[in-house]
């Protein structure tokens, strides 16, 4: 494959910029105030609906306005394929692959790493659901917030389930589990879909409400406890999921390239 190197960087650079702020821009618009992880999960909950016969669903989902979220997702996911190409191309790596001559950088040791310490923060956020689910008032200003709740209650037990599940496929991805690698990278993709957006949001909320506070029935440390927990899970998350997709891709149909050594971080 031939690729090509941009002989001006004033041109790049103004291309990369653009490129990466529509996607910004489309991401920001599907994602605002935690919208398309809300989605995701009215998605999962109308399924449980639908077959378990119960209402859960707390509220009629905007199907019209998750259209339009969708939508917004994938264009930006196609202009940032395009702005990646882009942006190996002028370097002169493959547009497929992204590999050069030069080998990558060794994340295994800190995605390893990164693995177990998700541990904390998953465990710690479904350890609060569960032990509100079960009547505990640890983290409650108003003791009756969650009245009525059980652990069959939506955002309970299930999302526990879910963090559980979440770290054991980070522990697959560090450990090469030989199981095909659209198994764990899909669960893996769509857990990020849900943790970067509700993270940035989550936490964007927390400080407005330093200033202009907000009676929500929890106590203050409990929004920065769990949207931090959140943050801590996707970043260790997205590094687990880069060194997994890096380390296990094969030859590249493209250029040709095999996976290189990779120099250690």
């Amino acid at each position: 494959m031939t690729t090509h190197i941009d002989s001006r960087p004033s041109h790049r650079r103004l291309v990369l910029t653009a490129g990466w702020l529509g996607v910004a821009l489309l991401v920001g618009y599907a994602t605002w105030a935690g919208a398309i992880a809300m989605d995701l999960m009215l998605v999962i909950l109308s399924v449980v609906e639908l077959f378990g016969g119960t209402d859960v669903l707390p509220f009629a989902p905007d199907w019209l306005g998750m259209l339009g979220r969708v939508a917004a997702v994938a264009v930006a996911g196609y202009l940032a394929l395009r702005t990646v190409r882009y942006q190996r191309t002028s370097r002169g790596a493959c547009a497929r692959c992204g590999r050069a001559e030069a080998p990558r950088r060794d994340l295994s040791r800190a995605a390893r790493i990164a693995a177990y310490l998700t541990v904390i923060p998953a465990g710690g956020y479904a350890a609060l659901k569960l032990h509100w689910a079960f009547g505990g008032g640890i983290g409650l200003a108003d003791p009756d917030v969650f009245d009525g709740v059980t652990l069959t209650s939506p955002g309970f037990a299930d999302t526990a389930v879910m963090a559980a599940i979440g770290v054991g496929l980070a522990v697959a991805m560090t450990h090469r589990w030989r199981l095909p690698r659209w198994m764990l990278l899909a669960p893996s993709l769509f857990g990020l879909a849900m943790l970067i957006p509700v993270s940035v949001f989550g936490t964007a909320v927390n400080v407005t409400h330093l200033f202009d506070p907000v009676e929500t029935g929890l106590a203050t440390w409990v929004g920065w406890f769990v949207y931090t927990c959140f943050t801590v899970w996707a970043a260790g998350l997205l590094l687990v999921t880069v060194d997994y997709h890096q380390a296990t891709a094969g030859t590249c149909r493209s250029c040709g390239r095999e996976r290189r050594a990779r120099i250690a971080a």
